[in-house]
């Protein structure tokens, strides 16, 4: 009879094993479908399309100061753009004591060039940029195409 009474204690912990797995699956799928758990997901797709890589440039400094700033621990890589109103293919830059010409850089339009290609993670990237020959002053430097990776 021993043998007996602990196959029905083990058969009966099984059957409320298994009815407590149905009403925790029945529990979440109460709280997936009400409203407040819609607003968390949509929450949280918010910030899965959000980039954490800004710009801030230094106002009134010539040659240009370029921060880039990732205050989290996602890594992503990102693209420092430079568009020139008034653009001559004869403008020398010495970015960050690296001389190069508007020649040597990837054109995106006629006045948008590709000045870097760099990532970051939970930091901050300064970049020194000089226009050698003549002074620009209506440069703007923006970020394109960041990626998290």
């Amino acid at each position: 009879m021993n043998l007996v009474s602990f196959i029905n204690r083990l058969i009966l912990k099984k059957v409320f094993e298994v009815l407590f797995v149905l009403f925790l699956i029945f529990l979440s799928l109460i709280l997936i479908f009400r409203q407040s758990f819609q607003t968390i997901f949509q929450d949280i797709s918010y910030f899965k399309e959000t980039n954490y890589t800004h710009i801030y440039i230094e106002n009134n400094s010539l040659p240009y100061r370029i921060h880039v700033i990732n205050e989290t621990y996602t890594k992503e890589t990102f693209q420092l753009m430079l568009r020139i109103p008034s653009c001559s293919e004869s403008i020398n830059l010495k970015i960050n004591g690296l001389f190069v010409s508007l020649n040597d850089l990837d054109q995106k339009d006629e006045n948008t060039f590709l000045v870097l290609k760099d990532e970051i993670v939970a930091d901050e990237k300064k970049y020194v940029i000089d226009f050698l020959d003549t002074p620009v002053s209506d440069a703007e430097f923006y970020l394109e195409n960041i990626l998290r990776i």
